[in-house]
């Protein structure tokens, strides 16, 4: 396999969840230097951390749309209306992108798994 190819794929490797050791012993694999496999692959877990944070940004933006309709109807609404009622449920599920965002944001070394653009799937270490 062609170096940039092989580091293409060490890429997606990244992003798709594999462990740091794996995806450093396939670039050695394809006649890298151990030192230069580290490094390359510590700037590509780098990316993913920052797209995980910036997924995480994203989920508490748009949780803020959610919430906002939920907290005009409890100050001026009437909250057992059936409009009421599910801007309320808009609102807890705007609390749980909210936390969830919080969560990606802060710790996002934590989210395991394929993190590639449509597949962002939120796994914690047990």
């Amino acid at each position: 396999m062609e170096m940039e190819q092989a580091k293409i794929r060490a890429r997606a490797l990244v992003f798709w969840g594999d462990k740091r050791e794996e995806v450093v012993a396939f670039l050695v694999e394809e006649g890298l230097a151990e030192s230069q496999a580290e490094e390359i692959v510590s700037e590509y877990f780098g990316e993913r951390l920052l797209y995980v944070r910036r997924k995480g940004l994203h989920k508490m933006l748009t949780a803020v749309l959610f919430i906002l309709p939920a907290l005009w109807v409890i100050a001026f609404g009437e909250p057992l209306s059936q409009i009421g009622t599910l801007m309320l449920m808009l609102g807890l599920y705007g609390l749980w992108l909210m936390v969830g965002g919080a969560g990606d944001w802060l710790w996002p070394q934590k989210v395991r798994g394929d993190v590639s653009a449509g597949a962002f799937t939120r796994r914690l270490d047990g």
